[in-house]
């Protein structure tokens, strides 16, 4: 219904009633809401004109939509009502998306289950480190550095959407119909360290099933423990830094691992700090010197972006599944950007 694509559009961008009238500037709070109830119906001008104060195609509000579909946000309440709002929109919309790119493809049928929440028991703070074992064996992923992690988790049945959220949003995992899918929202302003952490913490907290005599701070350890050892391994922290105590270590031994798992070296260090293997004077310089590297911006790895879809939306355009507009609009880019993204493909 178009009522409720207005409503989803406009907390989409995080505003109220109110300022959506302000910055339409004629007409009134009580005109929208009428136009959101069903009350009235808004003509194409209209439209056209919400469309762009909101930022998304005029085709947006005639899109089918995954409107019945209830969001459930994972973990502690970290935000107000209103951002809660926006990322819920903003899940919805990009899921909304997916889904419609795999029906054009039919293999929604072919994807992976979601891994079913608390899947993985925990019964002591010292098993996190084994359930992170467990689901690289699970995953068959054996102690190698991972990498697309994003779209490995795509493979598993977890969606993962970046979203455009205020910087208080690190991560967040979101049940869709009790379960049916799971969808992870990350920041994308985040760099490619802090996505690769914020990521497996939430998936974390999905799939740990922790003793209910844990305090909130000892769940969140374990969430962040879980992700550090599910991202570096056990056995490859020994073979890069050793199995016994060190008195002390080398910054540029903690530059080439941040370097070749994809973290930052406070999360090195996190690292070696969790598994015993720096003594108090060691452990006070590492910090140091993570605190450098980190300052330094040393995060050499592109991006992480999930790149399924993206696969997906051009393999469509190129069997002539859909126009070069659709394409743009599943891909959220001007028609200009999708000729020049085709050209340099092309070229």
């Amino acid at each position: 219904m178009i009522n409720d694509r207005i409503r989803s559009a406009r907390l989409l961008r995080g505003l109220s009633l109110d300022e959506l009238a302000a910055r339409l500037g004629d007409i009134s709070k009580q005109g929208l809401s009428k136009f959101e109830k069903g009350h009235a119906k808004p003509n194409m001008a209209r439209l056209i004109q919400l469309a762009h104060v909101l930022e998304v195609k005029p085709e947006y509000f005639f899109r089918g939509e995954e409107g019945a579909a209830t969001f459930t946000l994972i973990g502690p309440a970290r935000w107000s009502k209103p951002h809660q709002a926006q990322i819920v929109e903003q899940l919805r919309e990009q899921l909304e998306r997916y889904n419609a790119l795999e029906q054009w493809f039919a293999v929604q049928d072919e994807r992976a289950a979601p891994p079913p929440a608390q899947s993985i028991l925990v019964s002591a703070a010292d098993e996190v480190e084994q359930a992170a074992a467990t689901l690289r064996d699970d995953w068959r992923l054996g102690s190698d550095t991972i990498f697309g992690l994003l779209d490995l988790l795509d493979l598993h049945g977890i969606k993962v959407a970046l979203l455009r959220a205020p910087d208080s949003l690190e991560g967040t995992m979101a049940s869709v119909n009790d379960g049916e899918q799971v969808v992870l929202a990350l920041n994308a302003g985040d760099s490619a360290a802090a996505l690769r952490c914020f990521a497996m913490r939430e998936v974390g907290r999905w799939l740990l099933e922790l003793p209910t005599t844990m305090s909130p701070r000892q769940r969140e350890v374990a969430y962040e423990q879980f992700a550090q050892a599910f991202l570096y391994p056990k056995s490859q922290v020994h073979a890069d830094f050793g199995a016994q105590r060190r008195s002390r270590v080398h910054a540029q031994e903690l530059r080439l691992a941040m370097q070749r798992y994809g973290l930052s070296a406070a999360a090195v260090v996190d690292r070696l700090k969790t598994l015993g293997l720096l003594s108090s004077a060691a452990l006070k310089y590492a910090v140091t010197a993570a605190q450098n590297l980190d300052a330094q911006a040393l995060d050499t790895r592109p991006a992480e972006r999930p790149s399924r879809f993206e696969s997906l939306v051009y393999r469509g355009l190129a069997e002539g599944l859909y126009t070069a507009s659709r394409a743009a609009e599943l891909l959220q880019v001007s028609l200009t950007d999708l000729a020049s993204f085709s050209g340099k493909v092309s070229a």
